[in-house]
């Protein structure tokens, strides 16, 4: 039987003007990575100016395969 607890942890910080929210997936080692799909509602926050997103992941800023790759 296969036990799956959540991987998944969201952190939000407001500053002056601005809004982050983190969120992170991960495993323990040797454990394959579940996708997770979120969805998140933010109460009491006005509409976004500017929103970016940025990636760490197989295809994304992926420092381990690039070392790799460069023998």
């Amino acid at each position: 039987m296969e036990v799956h607890q959540a991987t998944v942890g969201v952190w939000v910080v407001r500053s002056t003007g601005k809004l982050t929210v983190r969120v992170s997936n991960g495993e323990r080692p040797r454990h394959p990575l579940r996708r997770e799909h979120l969805q998140i509602a933010l109460a009491n926050a006005s509409r976004p100016g500017a929103v970016s997103i940025q990636r760490i992941d197989d295809e994304h800023a992926n420092a381990k395969a690039l070392w790799l790759t460069m023998g």
